[in-house]
Order: C-alpha cells, then sequence, then structure tokens
C-alpha cells in the first residue's frame, strides 16, 4: 500500500493571511539587510522582513541557507523560485512559534 505524501503547501492559509501575517514585520521593509535577504529570496521583500523577525536579525542569512525539517530538509533561500514551495515556506512561516 503507497501512502500518500502531504505536504505543508496544501494547508495553505491563503493570501489574505499571509498578507495580515508578513504585513505585521512590514516596519523593517526599509532594512538594508532585509533588502539584502530579498535579493537571496528573489526579491520577495513579503518573505524577506517575515524571515528576518521569524528567525531573528543576527539568524536570518544563517537560517534561509539551512535545511529545513518542516521544508521537507530544502533551505528557505530553495524554496523562493517555485511558486508551490513559497506556499510551504509561507505556511511555515505563519505556523512557526515564536
Amino acid at each position: 500500500m503507497g501512502s500518500k505524501l502531504i505536504r505543508l503547501e496544501q494547508y495553505c492559509s491563503g493570501g489574505d493571511v499571509w498578507e495580515n501575517f508578513s504585513d505585521l514585520f512590514g516596519k523593517y521593509s526599509d532594512f538594508p539587510e532585509v533588502h539584502d535577504l530579498a535579493r537571496d529570496l528573489n526579491y520577495q521583500l513579503d518573505l524577506a522582513y517575515a524571515i528576518y523577525w521569524v528567525a531573528g536579525p543576527n539568524s536570518a542569512r544563517k537560517w534561509i541557507n539551512s535545511n529545513v525539517p518542516a521544508l521537507d530538509n530544502l533551505r528557505p533561500i530553495d524554496c523562493a523560485g517555485n511558486p508551490e514551495l513559497i506556499k510551504r515556506l509561507r505556511e511555515f512561516l505563519i505556523r512557526m512559534p515564536s
């Protein structure tokens, strides 16, 4: 019997939930280090400032380049160029404990 793999993006909360979540961290959008993260994340500023807050200013760069078990051992930076994986990353960030 084969089991179907359940991916986090299948539970994606949707655009409004992500917008409301990421808007909480928009105050970081002008930080130069956030713009550096955004460049590495396919110029997705909303992901960059959410990650900046969730991972922490001293750890964000390291975190986007680390394999994350909840992302099926993908690096967040690898998710940034794929629409389905962006959903996975967003859902993970929304659910990540603060």
